[in-house]
């Protein structure tokens, strides 16, 4: 009896109506929130995305969904509130290339075939993988920061500072709403937050390095954008070592993606005049 029980509830998800298949894009803004950045969403830290995703409707209430896509995030302390922020003088800018595996919960069930359940909210959850690469503008040219190690990662004065990777895990999360425009094509909205593990999105995280450690053995180019409160003040650069903070090591980096869903449904169509469905139990 339990056997046939715990056979009925795996079946649940798919029984009573049609499984299909669908293809779409999402198209939207991408933000980030970090050392850089004290809000998720400012209007000059906001950039364009664009994903495409497969997405698998195993019944009303239970979907998957294979995405990858490109968003771009930056921040900058010029558009701080903070005036310790405004006098490090740091920004950044980096493309976001992320692919996920979600699973989506539909709270009020959905599917288009034949129009049965035509709209739904809907929360979602999964894991990612991202790339990403911090550059920052510096002499009318783009440098990317990680080769650079502009807090001491590389050098023999902290072994313990590794260089960080740009290829991480991520844990995406989040939430829309959708609804059947027709029995072909979907739409809707949604929000979805990547929390990471990293600190370095924005190549921001611990303390300052002193001039000499990091000229000697990463180069001035490190040095001077690792310190960047010289050209704030238009002075020459402070020799700040690692007693003064250059980051929040503690909080990791997110990002965010707010985007409109537009998606074709692959359900197929009748045979001889008689609708295709799925066996029901």
């Amino acid at each position: 009896m339990k056997r046939i029980l715990l056979s009925l509830f795996v079946l649940l998800p798919f029984t009573g109506f049609a499984q299909y298949a669908e293809i779409g894009l999402i198209g939207g803004a991408m933000t980030y929130t970090g050392d850089l950045s004290e809000v998720p969403y400012r209007l000059e830290q906001t950039h364009p995305s664009i994903y495409g995703f497969v997405q698998y409707n195993t019944g009303p209430w239970f979907a998957m969904r294979w995405q990858g896509g490109y968003g771009r995030i930056s921040g900058s302390d010029e558009f701080s509130s903070r005036s310790y922020a405004n006098l490090r003088n740091l920004s950044f800018t980096s493309d976001i290339y992320e692919g996920s595996m979600l699973f989506i919960l539909n709270l009020s069930g959905f599917t288009a075939k034949r129009m049965r359940k035509p709209f739904s909210p809907y929360v979602f959850g999964g894991i990612s993988v991202f790339n990403f690469n911090p550059r920052a503008f510096y002499q009318g040219q783009w440098v990317e920061l990680q080769p650079l190690g502009t807090e001491g990662q590389g050098t023999s004065a902290y072994p313990e500072r590794d260089p960080y990777g740009l290829t991480q895990v991520g844990l995406p999360f989040g939430g829309g709403f959708r609804i059947a425009v027709t029995e072909k094509w979907t739409l809707g909205i949604e929000m979805k937050i990547t929390k990471t593990w990293t600190d370095y999105l924005d190549d921001v995280s611990s303390t300052y390095v002193a001039q000499e450690i990091l000229i000697a053995e990463n180069g001035i180019l490190a040095w001077n954008l690792s310190n960047r409160t010289g050209e704030y003040l238009n002075v020459e650069p402070l020799d700040w070592d690692d007693t003064v903070q250059r980051g929040n090591p503690d909080a990791k980096d997110w990002f965010f993606m707010t985007g409109i869903t537009v998606s074709r449904n692959l359900i197929r169509g009748p045979r001889g005049g008689k609708q295709v469905r799925c066996p029901t139990f």
